[in-house]
C-alpha cells in the first residue's frame, strides 16, 4: 500500500525539514490515514557529518515508504533522501486530493523513467522492412537522452552487425565516423544531416 511521510512541527504545521520535529506516515487503503509518528530533531545538528548520519538513520526507520513531503527540503538532507531513491515533494498545505496528486506525479515520473531506460537499452539502429537496411534517428534519440553519445549508439552495431546500408539522421556527422572504414554520403535538410553509410569494399 502506498505511503507518504509528511514532516511537520508539533503534528500540524507544515514547515521546512530543518524546523520539523516529527514525521507523520500516511498510508492509503481505501482512504488516507496516519499510521505512525517518528520524532525528529535536526534543527541543532552539530555538524554536517552528524546531519548526514542522522538523516540516514531516519531513512532506515521509514521502511517501505519512499515518498516524503513538506515545505522545503534542501542541502544534505535532500541529497540523502534523493540518493536513497525517495520521491521528494514541496507542499505548503494538505488538501483532500494532495496525497492522491502526489501518487499520480510519482506514477507519471516512473513511466517517463521507464520509457527513457527503454530508449537507452534500444539505442542502436533498427532493421527496416528491407533486410540489411538499417535506420537510426540519432538526433531524436539524443534530444530525449542527451547522455547517449554517437559512439554508444553506433559502435557495437558497426562492429558486430552485418548490414548493407545504414540511414543515419543526426545534427552533424560524428567526426569519428569519417575516419572509420565506411563509405558515407550525406545530405543536409535544415539543421539535420542524413547520412547513408555502407562498409568500404576491399
Amino acid at each position: 500500500m502506498p505511503k507518504i511521510a509528511l514532516y511537520l512541527q508539533d503534528g500540524h504545521s507544515i514547515v521546512s525539514f530543518s524546523k520539523a520535529n516529527m514525521l507523520l506516515i500516511y498510508e492509503k487503503e481505501t482512504e488516507w490515514r496516519s499510521i505512525r509518528t517518528i520524532p525528529i530533531n535536526f534543527s541543532d545538528a552539530g555538524n554536517l557529518s552528524a546531519l548526514r548520519s542522522g538523516v540516514r538513520a531516519l531513512i532506515t526507520q521509514l521502511g517501505d515508504c519512499s515518498i516524503i513531503a513538506g515545505k522545503s527540503l534542501t542541502g544534505i538532507a535532500y541529497a540523502e533522501f534523493d540518493k536513497a531513491g525517495f520521491s521528494i515533494f514541496d507542499i505548503d498545505s494538505v488538501q483532500p486530493d494532495t496525497f492522491d496528486g502526489i501518487l499520480r506525479d510519482v506514477a507519471q515520473s516512473d513511466q517517463k523513467l521507464h520509457r527513457k531506460e527503454e530508449m537507452i537499452r534500444q539505442a542502436r539502429p533498427v532493421e527496416t522492412a528491407t533486410p540489411g537496411i538499417y535506420f537510426l534517428n540519432l538526433a531524436a534519440l539524443q534530444t530525449e537522452c542527451p547522455e547517449i553519445s554517437s559512439k554508444k549508439a553506433l559502435t557495437d552495431f558497426l562492429n558486430s552487425t552485418p548490414f548493407l546500408k545504414l540511414h543515419l539522421v543526426c545534427r552533424h556527422l560524428p567526426p569519428w565516423l569519417e575516419n572509420a572504414p565506411l563509405d558515407i554520403k550525406t545530405s543536409n535538410s535544415g539543421e539535420q544531416v542524413t547520412a547513408v553509410i555502407t562498409k568500404k569494399q576491399c
